[in-house]
């Protein structure tokens, strides 16, 4: 139903002008994923020796190489892991192997988008691409040096879609023209969703986990469902009909490390004491190593 409507709004609005000339690229993900390689390595080689540095890099060459069979993963991984880019890895590695069109990244928020399709225009354009037709954002506020990008973003035409969880779950859920058209571009697809546990509303997600399901076992689409506190809502019998476990992105060891690094890069150091003076603060908050957050009562 969804080709057939996108077929039916095309055909009217070519009758009505002329069909756009804007190409599209292809997702040729083997390209891509050695364009994002060089991307990280790039920051790697610039940025300090640090545990969680080596930790974000170890992981997101372990993305790069990881195949599966499964169709659904999960990855519950901490702010400052590099999360979008080791999983879009992994999305790039399972379209290469499983011949899949198209990438979709769907965020909570639209500052999150604009930062996340900077970052992946700068990893993922090849030589010679125009940014805006690799990588398209498709939210109410996204702006776009060429008009005709917009209804290509609207429909989900380009190999990399970043998107929010709205425009996702309502386009999964629709039962409009103007939404249910872009529907079929999940097929063959590979997919993240970031913070999915808050996506859509708990009660919700019985459905939708059965919709998912349908994509892959029938449709061939591939998701990671991800977070940096990741609630399981498909291993509960009260949000799933049947409830089930996930294979994980993150490796044990690297996961411990995570947790560990997560517990250790914040140092609490109060006082209970008043201060005499200003200065006796400044000196007090001057004394405290690293970048500091002062929060009194």
């Amino acid at each position: 139903l969804s080709c057939l409507v996108d077929a039916d709004h095309s055909d009217t609005a070519n009758f009505y002008s002329p069909p756009d000339d804007l190409e599209i690229p292809n997702l040729t993900p083997t390209e891509r994923l050695e364009s994002l390689k060089a991307y990280v390595g790039k920051l790697s080689r610039a940025s300090e020796e640090t545990l969680q540095n080596q930790t974000r890099s170890d992981w997101f060459n372990y993305c790069a190489k990881f195949s599966t069979k499964s169709s659904i993963l999960e990855c519950d991984a901490p702010v400052g892991s590099g999360k979008t880019t080791s999983v879009v890895a992994h999305l790039l590695k399972v379209a290469a192997e499983r011949k899949l069109g198209r990438i979709f990244v769907v965020l909570p928020f639209t500052n999150i988008i604009d930062q996340s399709v900077e970052i992946l225009r700068k990893a993922l354009v090849l030589p010679g691409e125009n940014p805006e037709a690799v990588v398209m954002a498709h939210h109410h506020r996204a702006e776009f040096n060429d008009f005709r990008y917009r209804g290509y973003a609207s429909t989900w035409n380009a190999p990399i879609v970043v998107t929010t969880a709205v425009q996702f779950f309502e386009a999964i859920s629709a039962c409009h023209t103007g939404s249910l058209r872009k529907l079929h571009r999940l097929c063959n697809s590979a997919v993240m969703v970031d913070e999915a546990h808050t996506a859509i509303p708990i009660e919700l997600w019985g459905q939708h986990w059965e919709w998912l399901q349908e994509l892959c076992r029938d449709w061939g689409s591939h998701f990671v469902l991800a977070s940096g506190s990741l609630v399981k809502f498909w291993s509960m019998k009260e949000a799933v009909e049947r409830p089930s476990s996930l294979q994980s992105l993150v490796p044990d060891n690297l996961s411990a490390q995570f947790k560990k690094i997560d517990t250790t890069r914040v140092t609490l150091r109060s006082r209970s004491e008043k201060f005499t003076s200003l200065d006796s603060l400044t000196r007090f908050i001057s004394d405290t190593p690293g970048p500091r957050v002062v929060v009194m009562n």
